[in-house]
């Protein structure tokens, strides 16, 4: 049984006392946030982080709905909304996933089975204006760390959308299978950036 440990702070994992950088860290090369000021970053990161508890938390059966936030509410009831248009069952939620053979770990959002299929489904949700392409990177390596973990292969990924005015999520499928191959030249930049930062 692996020793898992999540470093909220400097966002990385430390797997059987070996600290591996989390897949969001890895990608944030590619995100110039640095014309957005740092208040509204924080704002949007905390919603984010809301929306994906109160989902948690829905899916449990343990929500609260007179404790959503306003802020938060257009994007659960989009949310709520796509899953009554798309009917699915969640079969993991929030879980710590690694791999050991890249060093690499991070939480992924939820993986779904949607009715009449089998296939599960990784899914990431995002609160944004637009869907960054490296949302497919990202659940490239979800996917990957998740099968090597010897869980019932995932076989299909998608980035989902809500929206902040509650319309119905949108979802995008990822069907690229040179996804993951980029996120691991991402990951030899990573390593070789924090190697020989001065």
């Amino acid at each position: 049984m692996d020793t898992v440990e999540y470093n909220d702070t400097s966002h990385t994992y430390t797997i059987n006392g070996v600290q591996f950088p989390s897949v969001s860290t890895v990608l944030g090369m590619f995100c110039d946030f640095s014309r957005v000021p740092k208040d509204v970053l924080e704002y949007k990161r905390k919603i984010g982080r809301a929306t994906h508890k109160t989902i948690e938390l829905y899916e449990a059966d343990t929500l609260d709905v007179d404790t959503v936030d306003d802020s938060v509410m257009p994007y659960f009831e989009s949310y709520i909304k796509f899953k009554a248009a798309k009917p699915f069952r969640v079969v993991a939620a929030e879980q710590i996933v690694y791999s050991k053979k890249h060093r690499i770990a991070g939480r992924l959002d939820f993986n779904v089975v949607f009715d009449g299929n089998q296939d599960i489904w990784q899914i990431d949700a995002k609160c944004v204006a637009q869907m960054s392409p490296e949302t497919a990177l990202q659940t490239s390596a979800y996917v990957a760390c998740w099968n090597e973990m010897g869980n019932a292969k995932i076989k299909r990924r998608g980035g989902l959308q809500l929206q902040p005015t509650g319309a119905i999520a949108r979802l995008f499928p990822y069907t690229d299978k040179n996804d993951f191959l980029v996120f691991l030249n991402a990951l030899n930049l990573y390593r070789w950036v924090s190697n020989n930062r001065r």
